[in-house]
């Protein structure tokens, strides 16, 4: 269902630059082949995030399939788990600048490490701000983790 599917990001790739609505096009072959994404997986994992990170820049779009890899190597994601796992805010970090990146792998590595948090958890823990936070500013960063050790009290 294209209503589900359809965002701003995915609009803007689809008649941007020739360029970029062709890496777009070749992003959501990669997703099919690579990833066993079919329709309703896409409509589910797509979003103004991922449609950027695919179409944009040869390096974020590098950073983002390196990140999906990272997903499912240490995490063992699949594509289902990406599907709840994914966001604009994960896109966002995963493919951005390179601090903000190593920002957001530490704290997926916290949340296990210090959290206990599995795959599972992730899944329903993550979300846009939730990235935003963890690869941000680090005094941001900081009062987040600060938040939720005061919410584990």
């Amino acid at each position: 269902d294209l209503r589900k599917f359809m965002s701003n990001g995915v609009a803007a790739a689809m008649s941007g630059e020739e360029a970029k609505a062709d890496k777009f096009w070749a992003g959501l072959k990669t997703l099919k082949t690579e990833w066993g994404m079919a329709k309703d997986d896409l409509r589910k994992f797509m979003s103004d995030g991922v449609a950027s990170a695919i179409s944009g820049e040869e390096a974020k779009a590098d950073k983002f399939w390196a990140g999906l890899k990272t997903l499912k190597t240490e995490w063992a994601m699949t594509k289902d788990d990406l599907r709840k796992f994914m966001s604009d805010g994960v896109a966002a970090a995963i493919s951005g600048e390179e601090a903000k990146a190593d920002k957001f792998w530490a704290g997926l590595k916290t949340l296990k490490t210090e959290w206990g948090m599995t795959k599972d958890d992730l899944r329903k823990f993550m979300s846009n701000g939730v990235a935003a936070a963890m690869s941000g500013e680090e005094a941001k960063a900081d009062k987040f983790w600060a938040g939720l050790k005061t919410l584990k009290t």
